[in-house]
């Protein structure tokens, strides 16, 4: 391979844990793009973000009582465990092979940037939502 950089799969998964899968995505979509595969990368950041949108708009707007570790804990968690699958299924072998040659990871600043950009996205959107809630009266 030539002199490319890849996010490891371990940052993927850090940073959808920490930051939301926004960042995770958004890694695997860098990684795909380096590695040729544009139009699948297109598909994972467009059908990741609107399964994690939907998902959560869904339970924001669920009439019955759920726990609240499953928003905190549960939700997150599955989607961090398949954003990290899904960079395996998609370009695992790829990271394998170029990290076992030596290859260079990308930017670890760049991922701790990528990460609180998502966390700042998602912490939007459920203030959005939350405002939506008070707006509409449907509390």
């Amino acid at each position: 391979m030539k002199n490319i950089r890849l996010f490891p799969a371990r940052w993927i998964l850090t940073a959808s844990i920490l930051g939301g899968i926004f960042g995770g995505l958004y890694m695997v979509y860098q990684n795909l793009n380096v590695l040729e595969k544009k139009k699948l990368a297109r598909k994972v950041l467009f059908y990741g973000s609107a399964a994690y949108l939907s998902a959560i708009t869904f339970l924001f707007f669920y009439p019955y009582h759920i726990p609240e570790t499953t928003y905190n804990v549960l939700i997150p968690l599955i989607f961090a465990v398949g954003v990290y699958l899904l960079a395996y299924k998609t370009h695992g072998q790829e990271l394998k092979t170029h990290f076992k040659n030596g290859g260079k990871k990308a930017s670890g600043w760049v991922a701790l940037g990528v990460t609180v950009v998502s966390f700042l996205l998602v912490v939007g959107y459920v203030t959005f939502l939350i405002a939506l809630v008070a707006i509409l009266n449907l509390s």
